[in-house]
C-alpha cells in the first residue's frame, strides 16, 4: 500500500469515464496520528465528510491519503 502525500501535490485523479464528478473514498491522515475516512471531491478539489455530501476540509488540510480501493486490493493479494 502506497501513501500519497499532499506536500507532493499528489491528489486522486478523476477517471476518464467519470470526469470531475468522480469521488474517491480514502483513509486520510489530517494530523499526526489522526486518521479519518473522507471522500476526495474531484470537482471542488476538497475533502468531503464520510457520507460524501458535505465539505469536511480544504485539500491542504490532509497530510497523506490512500484510497480504500488500494487498501482492498492489497488485502485481496494477502488473502490469495
Amino acid at each position: 500500500m502506497k501513501w500519497h502525500y499532499i506536500k507532493d501535490n499528489d491528489y486522486p485523479q478523476p477517471r476518464e469515464d467519470k470526469g470531475d464528478s468522480d469521488e474517491f473514498q480514502c483513509l486520510v491522515e489530517r494530523k499526526k496520528g489522526w486518521f479519518q475516512l473522507l471522500y476526495w471531491n474531484c470537482y471542488y478539489e476538497c475533502w468531503d465528510d464520510e457520507q460524501g455530501d458535505d465539505n469536511e476540509c480544504d485539500k491542504d488540510q490532509v497530510i497523506r491519503w490512500v484510497s480504500l480501493d488500494e487498501i482492498t486490493n492489497e488485502l485481496d493479494k494477502v488473502e490469495s
